[in-house]
């Protein structure tokens, strides 16, 4: 989903789907928590509105989004692959062709 960047301190990021009237909000790291994605079922397309141009997005979320719409935590990216280890690829090839 498609998101759209925000001044906030706490929200780096909305999006919605009006299909499934389903709110994405992006939340911005802190120290005390990683980033994070929500999604929020239920949201008619005027909240989204007025939220995406409330004068304070935080004081908005807190009061008009959060406890009134079920949500859940989604990733926003895929997982990393990571990359092997230098001489790990050597390794893995020669127990192939020992098992061969």
């Amino acid at each position: 989903m498609e998101r759209i960047a925000v001044k906030s301190s706490n929200i780096a990021a909305i999006g919605f789907d009006p299909a499934t009237e389903t709110m994405e909000v992006e939340f911005i790291p802190h120290k005390d928590r990683p980033a994070a994605v929500h999604q929020y079922a239920g949201v008619p397309y005027d909240e989204y509105r007025k939220f995406l141009n409330a004068p304070s997005v935080g004081i908005h979320f807190h009061e008009h989004i959060k406890a009134r719409y079920p949500s859940h935590r989604v990733d926003s990216d895929p997982p990393k692959k990571e990359k092997p280890r230098h001489g790990e690829e050597e390794s893995k090839e020669a127990s192939r062709k020992r098992i061969s």
